[in-house]
């Protein structure tokens, strides 16, 4: 399947099954001093962390920790190969040895950006945003670049935890500000102005209006993204969590044109005047729950696409006709309500043509005159390998009719 990345357990760092697609750069033996080697890992975990393949992503994984160990070896202390290391650790929530990295690194440099905000959100996951304020404070006081993008997310989720919405919604703003290009700025800052509309007295519904705005954005950044990499399903289930944000805003302000009661609870009885205005918030509601409708299609065909390819894999039956055909098919569903989704026409893209006629290639591999696959290598313009004339060896629907 184009360019998904399927879920595998990671062991220790990473590592998963099967034969790499493309080998990460081999470590170099003749490094010898810890910062050599520390320059090395570092580039797998730089490689481990841009990998597309999961195979490949663990291994960068497991070659940078094993740098990283022949470093600690050498210096117990380094400060490169602790920060490496503590970054590894929270990889893979092992929060315990990150923080005593950390902690490590530390001791020699206080102000250490890596090593203050690993310990910042290491506090962060285990709820306790005090303690991990202190860090993100210190990291935010040398962050530069597209690093203080980093940190202004995780304080402004520190200060929504300790209700600090003001100062949540702040540090939410300037990481956009910083960084709009990144999704994970507008998701928490859609998420603290969604809490910051929620008062004692109700719902402020100029604050719900702002994150509206907010989460409007986050919607048209997620779908942008995903139209780069259609067939990417993690960039097309982000959009699925934008929707969802989006409807939990809409409900607020539906509910906020309702009567309240004594325990400012919404009664089942409009306010005076506000019905067009209700009318809207759930019709937008509406329009909202088909599109993210089609979108979990579209997630669910992903994963029988999976099912399906699991199925003709090398170690299942790879020569069986149909279950090749219900491959190509799947394949063929996946790519029409993708165009529907994005809107655009994804008939011609070359990935999945290329997915498609080595699919073709498998069956006619097997039946040199299979209908199904010569219709749909014809219909796609590519060339049909041997013979093209249909026979009777199968019986398949016409493309059209199976896509």
């Amino acid at each position: 399947m184009p360019s998904r990345m399927v879920a595998a357990g990671l062991l220790l760092l990473g590592i998963s099954a099967g034969v790499l697609a493309q080998a990460p750069s081999p470590v170099a033996p003749e490094l010898r001093s810890p910062d050599e080697i520390i320059r090395e890992a570092n580039r797998y975990w730089l490689e481990a962390q841009d990998a597309t393949d999961q195979t490949m992503r663990g291994e960068a994984f497991r070659r940078a920790s094993e740098l990283v160990d022949r470093a600690l070896a050498l210096e117990p202390g380094h400060v490169g190969a602790n920060v490496l290391a503590g970054d590894l650790f929270v990889t893979t929530n092992r929060f315990d040895q990150a923080r005593t990295a950390f902690q490590r690194v530390l001791e020699r440099e206080p102000s250490n950006y890596r090593a203050n905000l690993g310990l910042g959100r290491i506090w962060l996951a285990a709820r306790s945003p005090r303690q991990a304020l202190n860090f993100l404070q210190a990291a935010d006081n040398v962050a530069s670049g597209r690093e203080r993008a980093e940190v202004k997310r995780l304080l402004a989720s520190a200060y929504l935890a300790l209700r600090r919405t003001n100062d949540a919604v702040t540090a939410a703003e300037e990481a956009v500000r910083i960084d709009a290009d990144a999704l994970e700025g507008r998701e928490i800052l859609v998420e603290v102005l969604t809490a910051a509309a929620e008062t004692v007295g109700g719902v402020d519904v100029q604050r719900v209006n702002r994150a509206l705005d907010a989460s409007n954005a986050l919607i048209a950044r997620a779908v942008e993204i995903a139209a780069a990499a259609p067939w990417d399903r993690g960039r097309l289930a982000r959009i699925d969590a934008a929707y969802q944000k989006q409807l939990v805003i809409l409900q607020m302000l539906h509910n906020s044109f309702y009567e309240r009661n004594f325990r400012n609870e919404a009664m089942e009885v409009l306010r005076a005047g506000t019905g067009p205005e209700a009318a809207q918030a759930l019709s937008r509601m509406g329009a909202l729950y088909r599109r993210q409708a089609l979108l979990r299609m579209v997630l669910t065909e992903h994963d029988a696409l999976l099912l399906a390819e699991t199925a003709v894999g090398d170690q299942y039956d790879p020569r069986n006709v149909e279950y090749l055909q219900n491959l190509a098919s799947a394949h063929l569903q996946l790519r029409d309500l993708t165009s529907r989704l994005l809107g655009r026409d994804l008939s011609q893209d070359e990935v999945m043509r290329k997915q498609l006629g080595e699919i073709c290639g498998k069956i006619l591999a097997v039946e040199p005159h299979n209908r199904f696959a010569v219709a749909l290598l014809e219909q796609m313009g590519l060339a049909v390998p041997g013979p093209a004339e249909p026979s009777d060896e199968t019986d398949t629907e016409a493309v059209g009719e199976q896509g």
